[in-house]
């Protein structure tokens, strides 16, 4: 998930860089859906890809408009076959 914050809360400045260049993101990432706060100043992406490196090409966007988070999310069926597999949980205490 990609967390773009809005400089500004100016989201018209990205609509419109949106609609007049696409979304510039690298082949073989996938944008899902996107969510945006009610506040315009936060918008939530899904994206997909097999290869997390192609984040880098998407997070070095348009810097003068948004700044990025990134956040690497899996299905619950996908961490619970991780958490299976490295065994019982561990207590910190």
């Amino acid at each position: 998930m990609v967390i773009e914050r809005f400089r500004d809360q100016n989201a018209k400045a990205v609509c419109s860089r949106l609609a007049e260049k696409g979304r510039l993101m690298p082949e073989r990432l996938e944008f899902l859906d996107s969510w945006v706060t009610a506040d315009l100043s936060r918008c939530f992406q899904l994206m997909q890809c097999d290869d997390v490196t192609l984040l880098s090409g998407l997070i070095g966007g348009p810097g003068q408009y948004i700044s990025h988070d990134e956040h690497l999310l899996c299905t619950e069926m996908n961490c619970q076959s991780r958490s299976a597999a490295r065994g019982p949980a561990r207590s910190l205490m």
